[in-house]
C-alpha cells in the first residue's frame, strides 16, 4: 500500500490525473486515449475510454476526483484544482489515506479541506 518514491501512473489511474482530465474537452481526451482499452495498474483502474469521459464528466460536476485503489491497492485519494491562469489552470491539489479509513464520505470532506487550502493560494 506504500507509494514507490517516483514512480509515475497514467493520468486516468490518479484522482490528480483525472481532475486535470476533467478540465480538457472530450476530444483532447480521445486524442490522449485513441484507443477504448486502457492500461491497468491495478484491478480497480478504469480500462476503458467510455469509462473514463463518463467519470470525467461526474468530475466536471462534483469539482473534485476521487481514486478508489486504482493507482495503488488499498490507498484512495481525492484531488480538487487550484485555481488560477495560465500555468496554474494545469495544477491540482490532492490528499490520500488508506482505504480501510478513505471512504466516500471522508473523501467528501477532504475535498472540502482541500478546496479551502486551495483558496488560501489563489492569486490576483
Amino acid at each position: 500500500m506504500i507509494p514507490q518514491p517516483g514512480s509515475t501512473h497514467p493520468a486516468h489511474a490518479t484522482s490528480g490525473g483525472k481532475l486535470l482530465l476533467s478540465r480538457m474537452t472530450p476530444e483532447q481526451v480521445c486524442a490522449l486515449y485513441p484507443r477504448e482499452e486502457l492500461p491497468s495498474v491495478t484491478p480497480d483502474t478504469l480500462v476503458s475510454r467510455s469509462a473514463l469521459l463518463a467519470e470525467l464528466q461526474e468530475i466536471r460536476s462534483l469539482g473534485h476526483a476521487l481514486s478508489r485503489g486504482e493507482s495503488v491497492r488499498g490507498m484512495n485519494t481525492v484531488a480538487v484544482p487550484l485555481a488560477g491562469s495560465s500555468w496554474r489552470d494545469r495544477l491540482a491539489l490532492m490528499a490520500s489515506a488508506p482505504a480501510d479509513r478513505g471512504n466516500d464520505a471522508a473523501l467528501a470532506h477532504l475535498a472540502g479541506e482541500l478546496r479551502s487550502s486551495a483558496a488560501l493560494l489563489e492569486t490576483d
